[in-house]
C-alpha cells in the first residue's frame, strides 16, 4: 500500500458539471468572490494534509491547528449560497476533504 499513490487517487478531480459564480455575499457590505473561498480552503487543507506525517500523528500532535483549519472550511461551506455551494464542490480535491474532515 503505497500512501502517495493513495493521496493522488483521492486528489483526483471529479468530472462533474462545472458553474461559475462570481460573488458570494456576507451581508450587505462585504462580498467575497467563490474563488478566493475556494483558494481558503485549499490552503486549510493543504495546511491540514502533511505529505511525511501520517493524518493519525498529526491530528494528534497538531490537533489544535488541524480543529482549526476543518472549523475554517465547514465555516466556509456553511456560509455560501447554493450556486457558490455547486462552484466550491465542482472544483474542490473534495476525495481528499472528505477523506481529512471526517
Amino acid at each position: 500500500w503505497d500512501r502517495y499513490m493513495h493521496r493522488i487517487a483521492l486528489s483526483h478531480q471529479t468530472q462533474l458539471r462545472r458553474n461559475f459564480s462570481l460573488n458570494n455575499t456576507h451581508g450587505d457590505h462585504d462580498k467575497v468572490t467563490v474563488e478566493e473561498q475556494l483558494a481558503r480552503i485549499n490552503t486549510c487543507l493543504r495546511d491540514i494534509d502533511q505529505l511525511l506525517i501520517p493524518s493519525t500523528i498529526n491530528n494528534f500532535i497538531n490537533q489544535r491547528f488541524v480543529f482549526k483549519n476543518e472549523k475554517q472550511i465547514i465555516q466556509i461551506f456553511a456560509e455560501c449560497d447554493a450556486v457558490a455551494l455547486n462552484y466550491l464542490v465542482c472544483h474542490v480535491k473534495l476525495g481528499l476533504l472528505i477523506y481529512k474532515i471526517k
